[in-house]
């Protein structure tokens, strides 16, 4: 495949530095640049893996296997892995996939967690794709690394699927279901929506 660098616009060739091997489909992937290690969600449609390498893709170690059902996203930050788990919650891991711990469902946490998409951490807090209702709204939402705090953020009847944040402003990809694909930005506290690229036809789905 190739990869059109878009400061130069030269297409480069990229490179396949790892494949899990179980057939299946990879959702997200994070960096871990603490441990030096890629972080990503794999396996196939009856077994969701949590698996990890180094940079180059060797080593690859198994996580988890067996307390995720549909993961959609994963992020990495202070000292953690934080997994974004469709209809079920959200979860952390120590680095080394330990410690698995529930950071949805309690005491001053979201309790509304549905269709769930990508998963980022940013400054001490994580940032979320949430659907709680189905058909129905998808929300932006943010909260403390231990899941409470939470504030919606943004939401739209349009299926959100990616999101990114950088700095005070986070990005997101938005597809009406129809025909259209959005890539969008607003400043995480408040402020004007802004339409970045648009197109009909399209789906748009991961930012980085």
């Amino acid at each position: 495949s190739a990869l059109l660098s878009r400061s130069t616009g030269i297409t480069q060739q990229s490179n396949e530095i790892t494949a899990d091997n179980f057939s299946g489909s990879g959702n997200d992937v994070a960096v871990d640049f603490i441990n030096n290690k890629v972080v990503w969600i794999g396996g196939s449609s009856s077994s969701s893996e949590l698996l990890r390498s180094n940079y180059d893709g060797s080593s690859i170690e198994v996580l988890d296997n067996s307390n995720l059902s549909a993961p959609s996203g994963v992020a990495v930050g202070a000292g953690k892995i934080f997994v974004a788990d469709n209809g079920t919650g959200l979860f952390s891991f120590n680095p080394d996939g330990t410690g698995i711990t529930a950071i949805t469902g309690g005491a001053g946490q979201a309790n509304n967690i549905g269709n769930t998409g990508d998963i980022e951490f940013n400054s001490g807090k994580i940032y979320y794709i949430n659907q709680p209702v189905v058909p129905g709204d998808y929300f932006i939402v943010q909260a403390n690394a231990d899941g409470t705090g939470t504030v919606n953020l943004y939401n739209t009847p349009n299926t959100i699927t990616g999101l990114a944040i950088a700095g005070s402003i986070m990005y997101w990809t938005e597809w009406d279901e129809v025909n259209t694909a959005e890539l969008l930005s607003r400043n995480i506290s408040s402020g004007t929506v802004n339409t970045l690229a648009s197109q009909t036809g399209q789906q748009y789905r991961a930012l980085l």
